[in-house]
């Protein structure tokens, strides 16, 4: 899991552009592909064909330590769930985002591929899209020289329905009071503006 904009120092302004209320959703998006790009690398030298499975939203989340004995960082809420849910419901090798989040990087120059309604557990139906690329950009970052790592994507030109996978991910909620035990001077904190992408290497066999 990884995550951008937890920052609690900046305040971000309603009348501010999208390009810079959103800047640290690109900047997720560019870490994605970095990390596309050292797969592919790491894959070439080692012999392997590893692919990466990724899901990304957008939204406001609640961020805090919990533990007693072995203290962690951790994120928690429907932000969270959501990119857990893209990256469970997408395709190895793609980069699966909401309806929402995509528009907000097409302003970016990002270009994307719609997969079509995703059944998603607690959602109902989202429609969804893949990541393809970056305008100027041929394709996407690592999808070149490595087949475990290509953009043959489903769905073009059209619609299709999916249900997402029987795997049973447990939501992402606030810790309670009992599981926070005898955690002190925790650091819970609201962030308004968040973005979070659940990243999963998987080999061929899970393709």
């Amino acid at each position: 899991m990884a995550a951008s904009g937890l920052n609690p120092a900046r305040v971000a302004k309603t009348d501010d552009p999208i390009e810079v209320r959103w800047a640290h959703l690109s900047l997720l998006v560019e870490f994605a592909f970095e990390l596309k790009k050292a797969l592919q690398s790491i894959n070439e030298q080692s012999f392997n064909h590893f692919v990466l499975k990724m899901g990304i939203n957008h939204g406001p989340i609640t961020a805090g330590v919990i533990g007693a004995r072995k203290p962690h960082y951790d994120i928690w809420g429907n932000s969270v769930n959501v990119a857990s849910r893209m990256e469970s419901t997408g395709k190895a090798g793609c980069i699966q985002v909401t309806e929402e989040t995509c528009e907000i990087l097409q302003h970016f120059g990002y270009v994307f591929e719609q997969r079509g309604l995703v059944t998603v557990k607690g959602k109902g139906q989202l429609m969804t899209y893949y990541l393809i690329g970056k305008e100027g950009r041929d394709r996407a970052p690592g999808s070149q020289g490595a087949p475990a790592l290509n953009y043959a994507l489903a769905g073009a030109g059209g619609m299709e329905t999916v249900a997402e996978e029987d795997e049973e991910l447990e939501e992402q909620q606030p810790p309670t009071t009992q599981d926070q035990g005898a955690t002190n001077g925790s650091n819970e904190q609201l962030i308004e503006s968040h973005t979070s992408a659940r990243i999963v290497p998987c080999s061929d066999n899970q393709r």
